[in-house]
């Protein structure tokens, strides 16, 4: 029966080496972050999927800005790098906003040096949404103080680098943005915080 099981195994292994050579940089990449993913969450699966679906939506929520160029106003992001803050800590939140917010911007093509100013912003927010929220309070108020101070991060550096253009966008996405997700953390902040938790 040993020798039976020694031959599976070795083909085991051989079939893995085959396939290991196939694997680029990215598939790379990918099983570094899984492994970051379960270093965090260690055995708790449920936040791994919940953690994972929220990346995935906060990731593509800009997408169509590759096809229609106007201010990302719809955006997952803010909301989802909240609530996994909140519901999984600091760390995690931060991580999650940094990555989610590359990921947005590599996925919509739109890469550029404000990538990393909103990526830096969206990290502050992961470690402050952890600290400033209170059960007793209301998650909208959260939802809409974070929003305000991801603008207080980001949008001097858009006015000041950006050139006209830019900052006539920035004066139409705060609004639109902030009315965005008022609605978004009114109508799911509850319900996804009772998901996640």
């Amino acid at each position: 029966m040993e020798h039976g099981e020694g031959k599976g195994m070795k083909k085991l292994i051989k079939e893995l080496a085959t396939y290991s050579k196939r694997l680029t940089g990215k598939h790379y990449i990918i099983l570094a972050l899984l492994l970051l993913a379960l270093l965090f969450f260690f055995n708790n699966i449920k936040a791994i999927i919940a953690v994972g679906i929220l990346g995935v939506l906060a990731s593509y929520s800009k997408f169509y800005q590759r096809y229609i160029k106007v201010p990302g106003v719809v955006e997952l992001l803010m909301f989802s790098t909240v609530m996994t803050s909140i519901a999984y800590g600091p760390v995690v939140g931060a991580v999650f906003g940094i990555m989610a917010s590359i990921a947005a911007d590599i996925i919509g093509s739109d890469i550029d040096l404000f990538s990393f100013v909103d990526a830096f912003g969206r990290g502050v927010i992961g470690i402050l949404a952890f600290n400033f929220y209170s059960p007793e309070g209301s998650i909208v108020a959260l939802g809409l103080i974070m929003t305000l101070i991801f603008y207080a991060i980001s949008l001097p550096i858009y006015l000041f680098l950006g050139d006209l253009e830019l900052k006539l966008k920035a004066v139409v996405y705060i609004p639109l943005n902030l009315g965005f997700n008022f609605v978004i953390f009114s109508s799911l902040g509850n319900l996804l915080l009772k998901v996640l938790v």
